[in-house]
């Protein structure tokens, strides 16, 4: 007897369906499974057939032959078990094959007949409600991130026992659905305030230019100074995700085990800020079974490398393509896997080896200086949009210190959603919503200098200080240096304040 159930695995970040058939037949006993599959998943043979007998099914003497089709792709993963049980139940006559298309069947199986929870079910159930398949049959522990998707209907099960006794009764199951308290925004005041940093006003300003158009940003300055500090304030002046963004990132972490299940669909921007000891493979993604990387999951948030120079210069210029094409292509031979890098790039440097650097007590020669920040590329520093030196601050009792004359997250955050509301706007009917995204063409129409702006760029231009690219950065972070003051057009202020954000490369590097 055939059988064909429907199922879902894992391509890249989205779900991609797999029709599992079953045929069982006379002859030598035997449990086959094919079509290119993965350890894991030729393991499920002898899963599937120790937990249907531990569930107390009969299991006669027949060859089964069980294939995962397409067959030119390659399964992983243990999210096919409970289909490839149903498929072979269905052969045997416990399940009536009748209607089962209107399933789709997700879980791994203990050797008990218990139905364990899966990475990666958000964007399976995304993919077969997208097919048309609504009504899906998955492990209980699953439910709860189903839940995010609109139009499915999660029916969850314990065992397979359960599963027998849900298919003889289809009449009776009530599933759960869409849940649209999972995205209620959290109002949550965040933990470390940029009201904490005394006496750097000029870094507090680059950060909000980071943050209003999702630009990069590199500080650097001696050790000790609030470097790390003010990467770390940046999530708190960044809006809230939005529902997509919130779905599309927890697709990622599902996928890699890491949706936390007392908030799985929390709508603030990750924070991702791996060890400089981080291999390419971790940072990027790949592996022989690709894997996300942590580009990947600072998407829609900030990706920190703090000590950049501490990186391997092999592992910092990975990052240069998806910097600009906000996506991480890996190719393998068992196939191409794409995930989105749609994040902020922050990073946090030393001028010198001892830390200390401009300050008087560096002892480091120029070599020294030179060889150590030799190991960052040109190419990697010119997509580098906004250079903010941190200096050295004096010790000041805080009692001195006056609270309404420093920038606080809450009042940074007002002005970096009201330059966003501003973007909004102007790019509603454009296929991008931040400055950082704009193309020559849409530079060329959304940032009009005034004459005196248009002098200061010539001048700067014919120095022979930036490249091609160089100068578009320029441009996109006046834009949004104009937003946050409220200004139509790029005057000569804004501009120099735009020029100045590069000036870091002469100064260290001695170039631009």
């Amino acid at each position: 007897m055939f059988s064909r159930i429907r199922s879902y695995g894992i391509s890249g970040i989205d779900g991609i369906e797999i029709a599992v058939e079953a045929d069982v037949s006379p002859g030598l006993p035997m449990f086959h499974l094919v079509g290119h599959l993965s350890r894991e998943v030729s393991e499920a043979e002898e899963r599937v057939r120790t937990a249907i007998r531990n569930s107390g099914i009969p299991l006669p003497p027949r060859r089964i032959t069980v294939n995962l089709s397409p067959a030119g792709i390659r399964k992983e993963g243990t999210a096919f078990d409970l289909a490839i049980a149903a498929a072979v139940l269905c052969c045997l006559g416990v399940i009536d094959p009748n209607g089962l298309e209107e399933f789709t069947f997700l879980g791994e199986l203990g050797l008990d007949g218990t139905v364990r929870p899966i990475r990666g079910i958000l964007p399976m159930v995304l993919a077969s409600v997208k097919a048309g398949v609504r009504r899906i049959f998955l492990p209980k522990d699953n439910v709860r991130e189903g839940r995010a998707v609109m139009g499915a209907e999660l029916i969850g099960v314990t065992d397979l026992k359960e599963l027998c006794r849900l298919l003889s009764q289809r009449a009776s199951i009530q599933g759960e659905f869409f849940d649209p308290l999972m995205f209620e925004e959290e109002d949550l005041p965040s933990a470390e305030d940029y009201g904490d940093m005394i006496g750097v006003e000029s870094v507090k300003y680059a950060c909000m230019a980071a943050a209003a158009g999702r630009h990069s940003i590199l500080f650097i300055g001696p050790a000790g100074t609030g470097k790390s500090m003010a990467a770390s304030r940046l999530p708190g002046i960044l809006p809230p995700l939005t529902m997509e963004e919130t779905i599309e990132l927890a697709k990622i972490r599902s996928i890699c085990g890491l949706l936390d299940p007392s908030a799985p669909f929390s709508r603030r921007r990750p924070f991702r800020s791996p060890h400089h000891s981080v291999t390419p493979s971790a940072l990027v993604g790949g592996g022989a079974n690709p894997r996300p990387g942590e580009i990947t999951l600072a998407t829609h948030g900030i990706l920190f490398l703090d000590e950049l120079a501490e990186f391997s210069p092999r592992t910092i210029d990975l990052l240069r393509q998806p910097m600009e094409e906000r996506r991480v292509v890996i190719s393998r031979m068992k196939g191409t896997m794409v995930y989105p890098a749609d994040c902020m790039i922050a990073a946090a440097l030393n001028g010198c080896k001892c830390g200390l650097y401009p300050d008087q007590r560096c002892q480091c020669s120029e070599n020294d200086r030179n060889r150590y920040l030799g190991k960052i590329s040109g190419p990697f520093l010119d997509r580098i949009d906004i250079g903010v030196e941190v200096p050295r601050q004096k010790i000041r009792p805080m009692h001195q210190v006056s609270g309404g004359d420093v920038w606080t997250t809450a009042n940074m955050r007002e002005k970096v959603m009201r330059a966003l509301e501003l973007q909004q706007e102007r790019f509603s009917s454009e296929p991008i919503r931040y400055n950082s995204e704009m193309d020559s063409a849409q530079i060329r129409e959304y940032c009009p200098l005034t004459p005196e702006a248009e002098q200061l760029l010539e001048r700067y231009s014919a120095g022979g200080n930036t490249s091609l690219r160089g100068y578009g950065k320029i441009c996109r972070v006046a834009r949004t240096l104009a937003d946050l003051e409220g200004k139509e057009k790029i005057d000569e202020m804004v501009l120099s304040e735009a020029l100045s954000y590069r000036s870091f490369q002469r100064k260290y590097w001695g170039r631009g």
